[in-house]
């Protein structure tokens, strides 16, 4: 759940201490940090009878209570009873962000009690961590890589600002559990519009990214559990499919971009007024929701319903040509959304939303966030003039994803880069996070391998171009084991275990125009790519 801070005085009375609690009410497990300790046993080593009672008050209201004391570790002689008790000696910076990267698996651990504090506290007592569990901060020398080196990547982020190829942008740079570059540059909008980006607040569509951070890791997830076969037709999920040309389609094709689906249809131009053209019709949009319009395509636009079993019978009924050829398609991915509902009994914004997000503390991932009222925090992705006619904000720029409600196989994710960090270090670690295992890894080395030898994808995964991955607009030194995906609006996730290297970039090149390829031009993402592995002496 979302981490909330409170400071409260060493001498803090009841009424204070009451007070604190109710803030606390909705938190199931508390951090203490107590701080300005010292050494003397006459002056208890700074731990006042109030932090003691506060520790007790927190326990008897039924709290999971971890107790970090920077101090001398006789303090601990008061405490014992609590869920954790972490001795970090020194108030420094550093001792601060050691513990708290002990607390949540950031490092490893095998500290002991120097001195017996009490009964329960006794000397060579201790937990020991030997593997990192989650990623944590450090610096790029701790992990093999030139701190000069990656600062390159600032000139280059700014360089694609200043040309205009997107108005800002969030680099994070991980090796091994340790992320070593993590910024965010320029506004959400150009000309001093907008707000300027945060690596934390700022949050991205990421468009085809939700392939993988989605629909891949569902399919991967029920794979596993026996409730989606790679090798089944989709009709068997999916009957509507049974009597059409497209029966014979395997999951495993959806996957491959090899059904011979269209690469997408435009189902928005279907819906404007046939008397005026340049106006959407008003018998498929409102601009109030009611029981039949309700489905949001921004603030003021609400789409019928009916319009949904429209674009489906549209997919369903589609032509199919050259299959066995791989042809990218949206189309693929849609069904598969329908395919994970079926078998799961939950829609992808539901089912990843517990499985995955939730679980990990990806707290700024989600699906239509402007109807989780997050829209502020969202960089806007165009300046619609012909469909919406507003500035799309904390929407999905997809038009077929918001024609579907904002929840859809190829597109409607919203994330920022730290949680994207927590999803792809799970993948890179096998499907382990903090402790708990979410895929399989044999699951996940069968997903994202290149399946057919002139087909560059794995399932659901994107991989660099044979011979050219920067045709990928991935790194040029990136390894044949890389794997990850590119997103429509500016985003890129390159993950390479062969570096133990996970590369995030987002942007919103697409704002105000769509059609800017600057970005793509430029090869901004493959160049910031390529200061990684040269901060690593690859030359």
């Amino acid at each position: 759940g979302p981490v909330h801070y409170e400071f409260v005085s060493g001498q803090a009375d009841y009424s204070q201490r009451t007070q604190l609690y109710a803030k606390l009410k909705d938190f199931s497990t508390v951090v203490v940090d107590v701080h300005d300790m010292n050494k003397y046993i006459a002056k208890d080593f700074g731990v006042s009878k109030q932090t003691r009672l506060l520790v007790e008050e927190l326990k008897k209201a039924g709290k999971n209570v971890i107790l970090v004391l920077f101090g001398n570790p006789y303090g601990a002689k008061f405490f014992g009873t609590e869920d954790g008790v972490v001795l970090a000696y020194e108030d420094d910076s550093f001792s601060n962000q050691a513990a708290a990267e002990a607390i949540f698996g950031g490092i490893a651990y095998s500290g002991k009690m120097p001195v017996t504090a009490n009964p329960m506290l006794v000397a060579g007592q201790g937990l020991k961590l030997d593997k990192k569990m989650r990623p944590c901060f450090g610096f790029p020398e701790e992990v093999g890589m030139d701190s000069k080196t990656l600062e390159r990547i600032d000139s280059l982020a700014n360089d694609a600002i200043k040309t205009g190829s997107t108005p800002g942008c969030a680099v994070l740079v991980m090796r091994g559990n340790k992320i070593v570059y993590d910024k965010s540059f320029g506004r959400t909008e150009y000309n001093g519009a907008g707000i300027a980006t945060h690596p934390f607040e700022t949050v991205y569509d990421l468009a085809s990214v939700t392939k993988i951070s989605a629909t891949t890791m569902a399919v991967m997830r029920l794979v596993h559990e026996g409730k989606i076969k790679l090798d089944e037709s989709i009709a068997a999920y999916l009957p509507e499919f049974r009597e059409t040309n497209k029966a014979q389609i395997l999951v495993r094709n959806l996957l491959l971009h090899n059904t011979g689906l269209q690469a997408w249809l435009p189902f928005y131009t279907e819906t404007y007024d046939s008397a005026n053209p340049k106006v959407i019709s008003p018998k498929i949009y409102q601009p109030k929701p009611d029981e039949r319009f309700c489905i949001p395509i921004t603030n003021d636009i609400y789409m019928c319903t009916d319009q949904q079993d429209s674009i489906w019978l549209e997919i369903v009924g589609s032509s199919i040509k050259n299959p066995g050829k791989m042809v990218y398609s949206d189309l693929n991915m849609i069904i598969m959304a329908r395919i994970i509902e079926k078998a799961s009994g939950a829609t992808l914004d539901k089912y990843t939303d517990s499985v995955f997000y939730k679980p990990m503390g990806m707290n700024h991932t989600f699906f239509n966030p402007a109807l989780c009222g997050m829209e502020s925090v969202c960089a806007p992705t165009e300046m619609d003039k012909n469909w919406r006619k507003t500035k799309v904000q904390g929407y999905v720029h997809d038009q077929a994803a918001a024609m579907l409600g904002g929840v859809s196989g190829h597109a409607g994710l919203f994330s920022n880069v730290y949680d994207l960090a927590k999803l792809f270090y799970m993948i890179k670690s096998g499907g382990m996070y903090g402790g708990d295992r979410y895929l399989d890894s044999t699951q996940i080395r069968q997903f994202t391998s290149r399946q057919i030898n002139d087909n560059r994808r794995g399932l659901g995964w994107d991989k660099p171009e044979p011979g050219n991955p920067a045709a990928s607009h991935a790194s040029k030194y990136c390894s044949d084991q890389t794997y990850g995906h590119l997103g429509f609006t500016g985003i890129c996730v390159w993950i390479d275990p062969a570096y133990d290297l996970v590369y995030i970039f987002l942007s919103n090149r697409t704002f105000p125009s769509m059609h800017n390829g600057k970005l793509i031009s430029g090869g901004y993402r493959g160049k910031i790519m390529d200061v990684a592995y040269e901060a690593m002496g690859l030359k």
